[in-house]
């Protein structure tokens, strides 16, 4: 049968922080007694011998205690469910508990507080406190609320207000239950049928005023001096319950713990971090041991660049907005303030070690800021990296993975979102990083991305978009993704080792890709190109069906003491091929790439120095313009050393510079639109007998430059359809026979 007692009326105030309730490592929770082992979390039991379960939590008001029989036995009506509590760091208590039953226990430490409940006459609860001797209140003297049951696997509940206890910072505990003849079910770690003594374990020690504590969760801590320290630094490896600053600015100049339950807060004045680790709740990741960070009025905290707050339980971070120029090493739940009020400096840290995350409210990544994935195993991406999102809060500056731990790998499990970096995307060597499985779970990037040797990127048929605003590395080591999208406009984008693309490359209008001396593969992709390729290298696939240029787009020949290939492309109209990187006397071949039939075709090597370069014939087929702008201090650029050659251009041949001959053999040059001229030389022929044409459709407009129709009495001949005007510059005519100027 059950039983209620009603609780008293109490009107206590508590300062204490904001906290999240979660499933896990729940503490600061209210239970509502109703004889059951649900009424507490999972999390909060601990088995005990002698078929005993006990369950233990708080929340700001009370704290509450549960005494579950298991394997089918019952609570006799005198068995006692017995709580000694030490009101850590106050008053002396006694190790000598109250003789009850016949029994007077011995303790493992001085307690201050007994709390008994037992099922007789409908529950009866009984409270001792201790001043020089125990003194013990009738029963139910104290109006707890309580629920027993004297039925198989019954219950002993009994909710005790902190202020019964002298509100404490920090409390250690023993539970037994007690008959009279003896004891039984002593936790922790207890012997069957035997009860407390001067060397039992004991729960604790842990502090009162943080969320995510599990008090059976810890067990024979000893806390430094009272545990509690007001405006003082602590001492070099000790352990508190509760650190206060209400004035004035205290300097830490040492690595202390502050134990489970605790709390650093900071209500006035400074508490300064300098290059010392403070570790919270445990060393390693333990459930049930939360701490809580506290800023509220002028209270701030500050660290430096070796400042370093780890948190091995559970954390939470509540009051003022924060910002950190140090490291936060989180190895189990962790929560900042909400709207991104946890904010790390550039330099600063956020280090996810194994078993941690962000259990709500991203924080703020200031630029230069860096978000460390050292789980050394499988981590997947969650709150502390928002989705969807190109700037503002939980938007990470840097990102590295396994920088500190090795075999590290991060997931972006399913989303359908994309992740932004703003800043560089780091895989250090063992470390993996694996792209979403989902459609839409891409990564974009505005910063390098350095794979080194070993590290692993797995793609996932996912995009890799490089959309930053400065100079971008694609890779560092060889490096194969599905898409890739080059949408920086305003810096170019550059791949230090091979690259290959299965799927899909984009480089957007005024983007730029420079592959420099790699091979690019995009063997089976369709890329598209609407901004700039560069290339000194290789491009592994290339044809007509895997690479396009469309207007706008243009592709970059930077070789310079070889010939190099320009790829195999489809030249939309409105694209342009741009050779600008020869240095030395070169002839191509039909190898070469020349031979293809281009939208614009422009020259413009300003290292040439006095290099020629023959194009041997080859480039036969200019849609568009064809523009000549540098050849270099003295260099030459000869269009066709082949008799009979017919070059055709669609549109106009410009020139701005440089020193192009039509022909060292008989040839013919073809110009539907107009020859603009403003600066260089452009020679029809320079080889005696050497009869080449010059026909043009347009206008000759020469505002610069000089023009030449023959340089050694060749037959050469310039045919203009429409006008020929000349502001500036010179034209020499020479032939040999023939009517050399036709206009």
């Amino acid at each position: 049968m059950k039983k209620y007692i009603p609780f008293k009326s109490l009107v206590l105030t508590i300062v204490m922080c904001a906290f999240n309730l979660v499933t896990l490592a729940q503490s600061n929770h209210t239970v509502v007694f109703t004889g059951n082992t649900s009424d507490f979390n999972a999390d909060e039991k601990y088995t005990s011998v002698d078929n005993v379960d006990y369950f233990v939590t708080y929340d700001a008001t009370y704290v509450y205690f549960g005494a579950f029989r298991n394997g089918g036995n019952t609570w006799g009506n005198f068995d006692h469910f017995t709580i000694y509590i030490d009101n850590f760091g106050v008053g002396a208590g006694s190790a000598t508990g109250v003789n009850w039953d016949g029994n007077t226990p011995t303790l493992p430490f001085a307690s201050d507080y007994r709390i008994a409940i037992r099922n007789n006459s409908s529950g009866e609860s009984f409270f001792s406190s201790h001043s020089g001797s125990w003194t013990t209140g009738g029963a139910n003297a104290q109006g707890w609320n309580q629920y027993t049951t004297g039925s198989s696997n019954g219950a002993l509940e009994v909710r005790v207000p902190w202020s019964d206890l002298g509100n404490p910072n920090a409390i250690r505990f023993i539970t037994y239950a007690s008959y009279n003849t003896g004891f039984f079910g002593y936790a922790p770690a207890g012997t069957s049928a035997t009860g407390p003594s001067a060397v039992s374990q004991w729960f604790g020690t842990i502090g009162t005023k943080s969320a995510d504590c599990i008090p059976t969760n810890t067990t024979n801590l000893n806390l430094t001096g009272t545990g509690t320290l007001t405006n003082a630094v602590p001492a070099a490896a000790g352990t508190y319950a509760r650190v206060t600053v209400n004035a004035g600015t205290i300097t830490n100049a040492n690595a202390w713990t502050l134990a489970p339950g605790g709390i650093l807060e900071v209500v006035g004045g400074t508490f300064a971090i300098g290059a010392q680790t403070i570790t919270f709740g445990n060393a390693v990741s333990s459930n049930g041991k939360g701490t809580t960070i506290n800023t509220t009025g002028a209270g701030a905290i500050t660290t430096n660049a070796a400042s370093v707050l780890a948190f091995g339980g559970e954390g939470n971070i509540s009051g003022n907005n924060l910002n950190t120029n140090g490291t936060i090493r989180i190895l189990n739940k962790f929560t900042p303030l909400a709207a991104g009020g946890l904010t790390f400096n550039a330099g600063a840290n956020l280090d996810i070690r194994n078993g941690g995350y962000i259990n709500s409210n991203a924080p703020t990544y200031a630029s230069g800021a860096n978000l460390l994935y050292n789980t050394g195993g499988t981590y997947t991406a969650s709150t502390e990296w928002t989705s969807n999102a190109i700037i503002g809060i939980g938007v990470p500056a840097n990102v590295s993975i396994g920088n500190l731990v090795a075999n590290s790998q991060l997931d972006f499990g399913a989303s359908a979102q994309f992740k932004q970096v703003a800043g560089n995307l780091t895989l250090s060597a063992t470390a993996t990083i694996s792209l979403s499985t989902n459609i839409g779970g891409d990564l974009q990037l505005a910063g390098n991305l350095t794979n080194t040797a070993g590290s692993t990127f797995i793609h996932n048929n996912r995009a890799v978009t490089f959309n930053g605003n400065t100079a971008q590395n694609l890779n560092s080591t060889a490096l194969t993704l599905a898409y890739v999208i080059i949408a920086n406009s305003t810096a170019t984008v550059t791949t230090l080792a091979n690259t290959t693309i299965l799927n899909s490359l984009i480089i957007d209008a005024n983007a730029r890709l420079n592959i420099g001396a790699t091979t690019l593969t995009i063997t089976g992709a369709t890329s598209s190109i609407n901004g700039f390729l560069r290339s000194a290298g290789t491009i592994a696939g290339a044809s007509t069906s895997t690479l396009t240029f469309n207007t706008g787009g243009a592709y970059e020949h930077n070789y310079t003491t070889s010939l190099g290939v320009v790829p195999t492309a489809t030249w939309n109209m409105g694209s342009n091929c741009i050779i600008i990187g020869y240095t030395s006397a070169l002839t191509a071949t039909g190898a070469n790439g020349f031979g293809q039939t281009f939208s614009n075709f422009t020259w413009n090597c300003t290292a040439q120095a006095a290099a020629t370069f023959n194009l041997a014939s080859q480039l036969t087929s200019v849609n568009q313009n064809l523009n000549i702008i540098s050849t270099g201090l003295s260099g030459i650029l000869i269009l066709s050393n082949t008799a009979s050659t017919i070059i055709n251009v669609g549109g106009n041949i410009d020139q701005s510079g440089g020193v192009c001959i039509i022909a060292s053999a008989s040839s013919n040059l073809n110009v539907t639109g107009d020859f603009n001229q403003s600066g260089g030389t452009f020679v029809v022929s320079n080889i005696a007998a050497v009869i080449s044409f010059f026909n043009i459709a347009g206008n000759v407009n020469k505002t610069g430059g000089t023009l030449v129709v023959s340089s050694n009495t060749a037959a050469a001949q310039l045919l203009v359809t429409g006008n020929f005007n000349q502001s500036l510059g010179t034209t020499t005519v020479s032939s040999s026979t023939g009517a050399p100027l036709l206009v």
